[in-house]
């Protein structure tokens, strides 16, 4: 199994925030339970912070763990938006344009 990079233990937050369960943020990000659950686990560490009360029935998530969702949606659509310029300006013509004329 190969590591989860931060973007993607980011996205993973965010979709356990919006799908309200690390199951369904599996489902939805085609990721095993345990492998969401992984990641959860190294944000936590690495922030050195709890973002979910969770228990065997329920899940809820903290004050510092509304914080991190926060700014991750940020850095999600930051890392969305260069990406799409990138693209777009792989596919724009660049170089100078030279004409000759007879």
């Amino acid at each position: 199994m190969s590591n989860i990079n931060q973007l993607e233990s980011l996205k993973v937050l965010k979709a356990v925030v919006e799908n309200g369960s690390f199951t369904a943020a599996s489902k939805k990000l085609n990721l095993s339970t345990a492998r969401v659950s992984k990641a959860i686990e190294r944000l936590e560490s690495e922030l050195g912070t709890v973002l979910f009360h969770r228990s065997t029935r329920h899940m809820q998530i903290t004050d510092d763990g509304e914080r991190c969702y926060a700014r991750a949606i940020n850095l999600i659509n930051q890392w969305q938006d260069l990406k799409e310029e990138l693209i777009e300006s792989q596919h724009s013509p660049k170089g100078n344009l030279r004409i000759g004329v007879r």
